[in-house]
Protein backbone atom coordinates (compact mmCIF):
# COMPACT_ATOMS: atom_id res chain seq x y z
CA UNK A 1 0.00 0.00 0.00
CA UNK A 2 1.25 4.05 -0.76
CA UNK A 3 2.77 5.23 2.24
CA UNK A 4 1.27 8.57 0.56
CA UNK A 5 -1.94 8.08 2.11
CA UNK A 6 -0.60 8.39 5.62
CA UNK A 7 -0.60 12.14 4.74
CA UNK A 8 -4.36 11.98 4.40
CA UNK A 9 -4.91 12.03 7.02
CA UNK A 10 -5.79 15.63 8.17
CA UNK A 11 -7.28 15.75 6.29
CA UNK A 12 -4.41 13.99 5.06
CA UNK A 13 -4.10 14.51 2.26
CA UNK A 14 -1.16 16.44 2.36
CA UNK A 15 -0.44 17.32 -0.77
CA UNK A 16 -4.31 18.37 -1.96
CA UNK A 17 -4.35 20.53 1.25
CA UNK A 18 -0.58 21.68 0.91
CA UNK A 19 -1.55 22.14 -2.59
CA UNK A 20 -3.74 24.83 -0.46
CA UNK A 21 -0.98 24.11 2.51
CA UNK A 22 -1.16 20.86 4.45
CA UNK A 23 -2.22 16.22 4.81
CA UNK A 24 -3.94 15.11 4.31
CA UNK A 25 -4.62 13.32 1.09
CA UNK A 26 -2.27 11.38 -0.99
CA UNK A 27 -1.37 12.50 -4.63
CA UNK A 28 -3.20 9.83 -6.30
CA UNK A 29 -6.02 11.12 -4.89
CA UNK A 30 -5.59 14.87 -5.49
CA UNK A 31 -4.66 14.36 -8.94
CA UNK A 32 -8.25 12.94 -9.79
CA UNK A 33 -9.96 15.72 -7.90
CA UNK A 34 -8.11 18.18 -9.12
CA UNK A 35 -8.06 16.79 -12.99
CA UNK A 36 -12.07 16.56 -12.54
CA UNK A 37 -13.14 20.20 -10.90
CA UNK A 38 -10.87 21.28 -13.81
CA UNK A 39 -13.47 20.15 -16.40
CA UNK A 40 -16.20 22.14 -13.91
CA UNK A 41 -17.36 25.52 -14.63
CA UNK A 42 -14.84 28.04 -12.39
CA UNK A 43 -17.15 30.34 -10.29
CA UNK A 44 -16.33 33.79 -11.27
CA UNK A 45 -19.60 35.98 -9.39
CA UNK A 46 -20.54 36.45 -5.50
CA UNK A 47 -24.11 35.35 -7.28
CA UNK A 48 -22.69 32.03 -8.40
CA UNK A 49 -21.01 30.88 -5.34
CA UNK A 50 -24.20 31.72 -3.63
CA UNK A 51 -25.94 29.55 -5.62
CA UNK A 52 -24.00 26.68 -5.53
CA UNK A 53 -23.05 27.12 -1.56
CA UNK A 54 -26.04 25.18 -0.40
CA UNK A 55 -25.22 22.14 -2.23
CA UNK A 56 -21.50 22.60 -1.99
CA UNK A 57 -21.86 22.89 1.95
CA UNK A 58 -23.75 19.89 2.29
CA UNK A 59 -21.49 18.23 0.35
CA UNK A 60 -18.23 19.02 1.64
CA UNK A 61 -20.36 18.23 5.41
CA UNK A 62 -20.65 14.74 4.07
CA UNK A 63 -17.03 14.51 3.78
CA UNK A 64 -15.38 15.75 6.71
CA UNK A 65 -17.98 14.59 9.30
CA UNK A 66 -17.39 11.20 8.20
CA UNK A 67 -13.96 10.93 7.94
CA UNK A 68 -13.72 12.90 11.57
CA UNK A 69 -16.22 10.30 12.91
CA UNK A 70 -14.30 7.71 11.28
CA UNK A 71 -10.34 9.46 12.73
CA UNK A 72 -12.46 9.84 16.11
CA UNK A 73 -12.28 6.54 16.24
CA UNK A 74 -8.85 5.64 15.34
CA UNK A 75 -7.37 7.89 17.42
CA UNK A 76 -10.20 7.16 20.67
CA UNK A 77 -11.20 10.62 20.69
CA UNK A 78 -7.81 12.28 20.80
CA UNK A 79 -7.56 15.12 18.47
CA UNK A 80 -4.13 16.28 19.55
CA UNK A 81 -2.53 12.69 19.27
CA UNK A 82 -4.39 12.32 15.87
CA UNK A 83 -2.39 15.98 15.12
CA UNK A 84 0.94 14.28 16.57
CA UNK A 85 0.39 11.63 13.98
CA UNK A 86 -0.40 13.10 10.71
CA UNK A 87 3.52 15.26 11.89
CA UNK A 88 5.24 12.10 12.31
CA UNK A 89 4.10 10.09 9.53
CA UNK A 90 4.80 13.51 7.58
CA UNK A 91 8.16 13.66 9.18
CA UNK A 92 9.15 10.21 8.55
CA UNK A 93 8.85 9.66 4.78
CA UNK A 94 9.81 14.09 4.38
CA UNK A 95 12.80 12.48 1.98
CA UNK A 96 10.38 10.55 -0.46
CA UNK A 97 7.50 13.47 -0.47
CA UNK A 98 9.35 16.05 -2.93
CA UNK A 99 6.75 17.89 -5.70
CA UNK A 100 8.43 16.54 -8.26
CA UNK A 101 7.03 13.05 -6.83
CA UNK A 102 3.61 14.13 -8.41
CA UNK A 103 4.98 13.63 -12.24
CA UNK A 104 5.98 10.20 -11.60
CA UNK A 105 2.61 9.64 -9.99
CA UNK A 106 1.20 10.57 -13.13
CA UNK A 107 2.99 8.48 -15.30
CA UNK A 108 2.44 5.63 -13.45
CA UNK A 109 6.22 5.15 -12.40
CA UNK A 110 5.85 4.58 -8.93
CA UNK A 111 3.87 1.67 -7.86
CA UNK A 112 1.94 1.01 -4.44
CA UNK A 113 4.66 -2.01 -3.68
CA UNK A 114 7.62 0.60 -4.22
CA UNK A 115 5.88 3.03 -1.92
CA UNK A 116 5.52 0.21 0.65
CA UNK A 117 9.05 -0.59 0.80
CA UNK A 118 10.05 2.90 1.66
CA UNK A 119 12.40 3.53 4.31
CA UNK A 120 11.30 6.12 7.25
CA UNK A 121 13.49 8.45 9.15
CA UNK A 122 12.46 8.25 12.88
CA UNK A 123 12.38 11.74 14.70
CA UNK A 124 12.63 11.98 18.37
CA UNK A 125 9.96 13.43 20.76
CA UNK A 126 12.14 16.52 20.99
CA UNK A 127 12.60 17.24 17.33
CA UNK A 128 8.37 16.97 17.19
CA UNK A 129 7.71 19.30 20.04
CA UNK A 130 9.86 21.87 18.44
CA UNK A 131 8.28 21.54 14.54
CA UNK A 132 5.36 21.46 16.15
CA UNK A 133 5.47 24.25 19.20
CA UNK A 134 4.10 21.94 21.66
CA UNK A 135 5.26 21.22 24.89
CA UNK A 136 7.89 18.41 24.66
CA UNK A 137 6.18 16.33 27.49
CA UNK A 138 2.95 16.63 25.78
CA UNK A 139 4.27 15.53 22.84
CA UNK A 140 5.97 12.62 24.58
CA UNK A 141 2.32 12.11 26.01
CA UNK A 142 0.48 11.86 22.64
CA UNK A 143 3.43 9.52 21.37
CA UNK A 144 3.41 7.11 23.92
CA UNK A 145 -0.57 7.02 23.31
CA UNK A 146 -0.12 6.89 19.49
CA UNK A 147 2.40 3.15 20.68
CA UNK A 148 -0.80 1.88 22.95
CA UNK A 149 -2.87 2.35 19.98
CA UNK A 150 -0.39 0.30 17.50
CA UNK A 151 0.05 3.65 15.41
CA UNK A 152 3.55 4.34 15.94
CA UNK A 153 6.38 2.63 17.57
CA UNK A 154 9.77 3.91 18.82
CA UNK A 155 12.68 1.95 17.10
CA UNK A 156 16.35 2.53 15.20
CA UNK A 157 16.96 3.06 11.54
CA UNK A 158 20.24 2.98 10.34
CA UNK A 159 22.06 4.52 13.55
CA UNK A 160 19.14 6.98 14.30
CA UNK A 161 17.06 6.38 16.92
CA UNK A 162 13.06 7.60 17.46
CA UNK A 163 9.85 7.66 16.41
CA UNK A 164 7.97 5.79 13.50
CA UNK A 165 4.48 5.14 11.81
CA UNK A 166 3.88 1.19 12.05
CA UNK A 167 3.08 -0.31 9.08
CA UNK A 168 -0.36 -1.52 10.47
CA UNK A 169 -1.36 2.34 10.76
CA UNK A 170 -0.13 3.20 7.02
CA UNK A 171 -2.39 -0.05 6.06
CA UNK A 172 -5.46 1.14 8.28
CA UNK A 173 -4.99 4.56 6.01
CA UNK A 174 -4.42 2.87 3.08
CA UNK A 175 -8.14 1.83 3.50
CA UNK A 176 -9.23 5.17 4.97
CA UNK A 177 -7.85 6.98 1.89
CA UNK A 178 -10.09 5.03 -0.34
CA UNK A 179 -13.28 5.63 1.25
CA UNK A 180 -11.97 9.38 1.27
CA UNK A 181 -11.03 8.95 -2.28
CA UNK A 182 -15.19 7.50 -3.01
CA UNK A 183 -16.94 10.13 -1.15
CA UNK A 184 -14.36 13.40 -3.19
CA UNK A 185 -15.78 11.44 -6.76
CA UNK A 186 -19.58 11.48 -5.48
CA UNK A 187 -18.98 15.11 -4.21
CA UNK A 188 -17.58 15.91 -7.53
CA UNK A 189 -19.66 14.05 -9.55
CA UNK A 190 -22.72 16.23 -8.06
CA UNK A 191 -21.18 19.11 -8.19
CA UNK A 192 -21.09 18.05 -12.56
CA UNK A 193 -24.59 17.50 -12.29
CA UNK A 194 -25.28 20.52 -11.13
CA UNK A 195 -23.25 22.48 -13.93
CA UNK A 196 -24.90 20.50 -16.20
CA UNK A 197 -28.40 20.77 -15.27
CA UNK A 198 -27.45 25.01 -14.94
CA UNK A 199 -26.36 24.96 -18.24
CA UNK A 200 -28.91 23.25 -19.50
CA UNK A 201 -31.66 26.08 -17.80
CA UNK A 202 -29.70 28.56 -19.67
CA UNK A 203 -30.16 27.21 -22.72
CA UNK A 204 -33.60 26.85 -22.63
CA UNK A 205 -34.21 30.05 -21.00
CA UNK A 206 -31.82 31.60 -23.95
CA UNK A 207 -34.06 29.51 -26.54
CA UNK A 208 -37.23 30.60 -25.10
CA UNK A 209 -35.99 34.47 -25.11
CA UNK A 210 -35.08 34.20 -28.91
CA UNK A 211 -38.75 32.97 -29.65
CA UNK A 212 -39.87 35.95 -27.80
Amino acid sequence: MPLLTCRLPCLGSTYLLKMGKSPVFSLAISWGFVITIERMKKITSDAEWAAIYPLFGFLLGRVFIGGHTRRQAIFDSDVEAMYVFYRLGELNAAAHHQPGNIERLIEGTISNEEYSRIKLTPVTALSLAEIMRRPRETVRRKLKKLVELGLAQDTEIDGRRGYIITRAAIERFYHENRTVYNDLVYMVETLRRYQDARQSRETADRANAQKD
